[in-house]
């Protein structure tokens, strides 16, 4: 991804408790002390974000990877030798003690602190696989689904497809040990790469899938991908590719068998929606 200038401070899963509040933010909820997650900005204007898809937002990478956070350019934080270093990254830079981060990013969640490092992955990793069965690919009961890449985004994908009642999901890795996590926890087929080269074919002997979640960016398991859909089936790309490689598609093949391949960030969520998501579990806990 490009990230703009170094030196630069970065951190793109934050949470924390709230120490001071700028006199310009509107939103006039957030208050000190209070816990909140951070999540990535947008430009809150263009069509995607004012429609409720702010992770569509036309600006994304230069607001969340290349931007500052003030007009003129400069940068409000600095290294222990006084050299100015780039903030914002992923709207949060939270890679450190404190982060002066937009209101766009703050989460408010209102949970102990305790509660802050298992939720904090929800301002990337789990939405971004969870959002992307949700309010994507929106997996039927029927829907022959996998997901290539058994992290933490993997992983949100399987338990979000699961709760879906999804029941055919293939797990793909190329370590043993998570693909035997990911059976745990749902995943009825396992592919070990590492010991199936030809992924097209293994998934194929499977039965096919009509849906994919890859979350590599590895451009072989692309191709691969598009290759083992089943008719009218579907890939989601949210794994970031290395820059300038190019994917094999047979576009005749791609055209009659009617299949599909999107790029997708963050699920297409709204981070405002998450705040009311984690109010209502911790509601459903207490209980």
């Amino acid at each position: 991804m490009p990230i703009g200038e170094f030196p630069a401070i970065l951190g793109h899963e934050g949470a924390g408790v709230v120490r001071r509040i700028g006199k310009g933010v509107k939103d006039k909820s957030l208050r000190l002390g209070q816990t909140v997650l951070l999540s990535f900005n947008s430009c809150r204007t263009c069509d995607h974000c004012t429609t409720g898809k702010p992770g569509n937002c036309e600006d994304m990478t230069s607001i969340n990877f290349a931007g500052t956070r003030k007009s003129d350019g400069s940068h409000p934080a600095h290294l222990a030798d006084g050299r100015p270093a780039r903030g914002q990254f992923f709207g949060q830079s939270s890679l450190s003690k404190h982060a002066i981060v937009h209101e766009n990013s703050v989460i408010p969640c209102n949970v102990s602190t305790k509660d802050l490092a298992v939720l904090t992955p929800l301002g990337c990793g789990y939405q971004t696989g969870a959002g992307t069965i949700m309010n994507v690919l929106r997996p039927r009961t029927s829907t022959r689904l996998a997901i290539f890449g058994m992290g933490a985004v993997g992983f949100a994908a399987l338990l979000a497809a699961k709760h879906m009642g999804v029941k055919v999901v293939v797990a793909v890795d190329l370590l043993e040990s998570k693909l035997e996590l990911a059976k745990s926890l749902g995943a009825t087929e396992l592919v070990n790469t590492a010991k199936n080269s030809d992924l097209a074919a293994s998934i194929s002997a499977l039965g096919g899938v009509d849906q994919i979640v890859e979350t590599t960016g590895v451009s072989r398991l692309i191709s691969q991908g598009v290759q083992a859909l089943e008719h009218a089936g579907k890939m989601v790309m949210v794994g970031v590719p290395r820059p300038k490689t190019m994917i094999e598609i047979d576009p005749l093949e791609f055209l009659l068998g009617c299949k599909s391949l999107e790029g997708v960030i963050e699920g297409q969520c709204n981070p405002e929606t998450v705040s009311l998501a984690i109010s209502e579990s911790i509601d459903l806990r207490d209980r």
